[in-house]
């Protein structure tokens, strides 16, 4: 089914197709404002323009944007986020709505293949999931299938600050734990890292679900990705998608996905089992 909005305050229309096709998305901002900065209210070229964004500057009223199959808009350069070692559930389903709102193509979790919805607040739906056993799978996916660099989010030695963070193409965040951060063998798999600096001294670092935020945003600034259109306070949404797994679990399409789930869940079961017995027999 198609569907078409006009946005009074947004100054443009989004026409979706529910069952994959294209999206119409207008660009021009509340007051005037394209998306790029540009315009009689602006101030001139955007942040994104002169970092050198792939597609260049320039006012764009309306953009022709395609659609998967479960309606998530294709942005162009397509950005990925990549989770794997969250242990805390508010801050999954915070990245999960942050990822939504700001353009993701695909969120890709590593390990576990369930996630929580409460807080998404009907988000999730709305957003692509693919599913590995492994974190090392999902990084070769990444990389071969969808031309991916791996970008780690982490303060260590050689990240680059945001503000100049040298994005060229398709980029798959890698998130770390909310403690630790990057393990050294997630940190091994990235190609480079991103930083956000700060200027308080009462933190030793953001939320990780605030950063993952942050970073996103910039890169669809960077992107130049098209402003969703808004209609009073708030942007439109367009038709949900049907769930085709269970909620809260990422649908494992393909017999192979299928028994590769099975098997990680057994292979967790073992090792949580061996876990128990050799404590058992320490505790004897």
């Amino acid at each position: 089914m198609d569907m078409v909005m006009e946005t009074e305050a947004g100054g443009g229309r989004v026409t979706a197709d529910a069952g994959g096709g294209s999206a119409t998305v207008g660009t021009e901002g509340r007051d005037g404002v394209a998306a790029n900065g540009q315009g009689d209210g602006g101030r001139g070229a955007s942040d994104a323009a002169q970092r050198g964004g792939p597609h260049g500057a320039g006012a764009v009223d309306e953009v022709e944007v395609e659609v998967t199959e479960g309606g998530v808009p294709i942005m162009d350069p397509p950005c990925y986020v990549l989770l794997h070692s969250l242990s805390k559930k508010h801050n999954g389903t915070a990245v999960i709505r942050s990822s939504v709102g700001l353009g993701v193509r695909c969120i890709v979790m590593a390990g576990s293949d369930k996630f929580t919805t409460f807080g998404c607040h009907g988000s999730d739906a709305y957003m692509d999931f693919k599913h590995f056993a492994k974190l090392e799978t999902a990084v070769e996916w990444l990389k071969v299938e969808k031309k991916c660099e791996i970008v780690g989010i982490e303060i260590c030695d050689g990240a680059k600050p945001l503000a100049t963070a040298p994005f060229k193409g398709p980029t798959a965040f890698l998130v770390g734990n909310e403690g630790h951060g990057l393990t050294p063998e997630e940190m091994a798999l990235c190609d480079w890292f991103v930083y956000i600096p700060q200027h308080g001294f009462g933190t030793a670092s953001l939320n990780v679900a605030v950063a993952t935020s942050i970073v996103l945003y910039s890169f669809a600034q960077w992107a130049q990705y098209p402003e969703a259109p808004r209609e009073g306070y708030k942007y439109v949404l367009h038709e949900r998608k049907n769930r085709t797994s269970t909620k809260g679990q990422v649908a494992l399409h393909t017999p192979a996905e299928k028994a590769a789930g099975r098997a990680a869940a057994r292979a967790a079961a073992a090792a949580e089992a061996e876990v128990a017995f050799d404590t058992d027999l320490f505790q004897a």
